[in-house]
């Protein structure tokens, strides 16, 4: 039903099926991508196309929004917040009833749509797969903010030491933000093509409504 959630961490790929039968929406999270059998189980266990679990494992893809018959399969990258430049590959396999999300590495990232969903906060739990899709994307994209927030920072302390003395180990630091700044918006910009292809409704799973949120998150 709507108002029920039930969590199994650590549930085992071959323990999928139930919960595939029974529940209105499965968001199975992995986190890491180490076990490569574990992979291969849960790939196996919801049929995910063997092409978009080969691109979850090879983690320097560029954001992309691809269909896999009426599948959803959305790759980004979100932000470290404490390290301007360094960023983890996130994919998404999104079907009706179904959200698979890889995250490269273990981290709060989606922890505040779990919360969401343990709370019943807002209509996350009356809204489908596509809707916990754009959820997941929206906080793949928050987490850039934090960097945004870091860089101006940096500028400002940076600013301050030029005015005093432009000395060359300021300078050095400088010319590594310039760096750090240029490779953030390489990883951001694409995004925009991945989320203006789902805000157009080009795939079946997204419903039109949720549309909507897609491009409120592009925006």
């Amino acid at each position: 039903g709507h108002g029920l959630v039930a969590e199994q961490p650590g549930q085992l790929a071959d323990d999928l099926a139930a919960a595939l039968r029974d529940a209105r929406v499965v968001w199975v999270r992995v986190q890491g991508l180490g076990d490569r059998e574990l992979l291969h189980g849960i790939a196996e266990q919801v049929g995910m196309h063997p092409l978009a679990l080969e691109d979850v494992v090879h983690t320097h893809q560029r954001p992309k929004a691809e269909p896999y018959g009426s599948d959803l399969f959305l790759v980004g990258r979100a932000s470290d917040e404490r390290r301007l430049a360094v960023t983890q590959q996130v994919s998404l396999l999104i079907r009706t009833g179904l959200v698979v999300s890889f995250e490269e590495a273990e981290g709060p990232l989606f922890e505040p749509v779990r919360s969401r969903i343990v709370r019943g906060v807002g209509r996350i739990r009356q809204l489908g797969a596509d809707y916990l899709g754009h959820a997941l994307i929206d906080s793949v994209v928050d987490s850039f903010f934090p960097a945004v927030e870091l860089a101006a920072d940096r500028l400002d302390e940076l600013e301050r030491a030029t005015m005093e003395d432009a000395q060359p180990a300021v300078m050095a630091r400088i010319y590594e933000l310039k760096r750090d700044l240029s490779m953030l918006h390489r990883v951001v910009w694409p995004h925009r093509d991945m989320l203006n292809q789902v805000a157009r409704g080009e795939f079946e799973v997204v419903e039109p409504m949720t549309t909507v949120y897609f491009r409120d998150c592009l925006d």
